[in-house]
This record gives structure tokens, sequence and C-alpha cells, in this order.
């Protein structure tokens, strides 16, 4: 049991060191031009799997 939770939390590591920064990049690129073809709702979905991602690992992270 407690290799799936480590396997949890590993997932939810490497989502969170992905998506957060990812997504402040690609938000700052967006605000100058650089990437303006890109739709808003890709920049708010990766925004939001930024915020769950890191809200389950701090949870993750408190109780294991």
């Amino acid at each position: 049991m407690r290799r799936n939770t480590q396997n949890i939390s590993r997932t939810l590591r490497f989502l969170t060191i992905t998506t957060v920064p990812l997504s402040i990049i690609i938000y700052i690129l967006r605000g100058f031009g650089l990437l303006s073809f890109m739709y808003g709702w890709i920049v708010i979905l990766l925004f939001l799997t930024a915020i769950f991602s890191s809200i389950f690992f701090l949870i993750d992270k408190t109780y294991y």
C-alpha cells in the first residue's frame, strides 16, 4: 500500500514542478504577444491544473 502512495506523491510532485513554471512562462510570453495565437482557455486550464496539483501535493505532504 505504501508503494502506491509513493507513486501518487511522486506524480503530484512532478506535475506541480512542471505546471507551475510552465503556466507562468506561457502567461508572460502571451502578455508580451509572442504567444498571442494561443487560446485563453488553454492558459486558464494550465493555471487550474497548476493550482489543483499544488493543493493536492501540499495535502499529500501534510498527511504522509
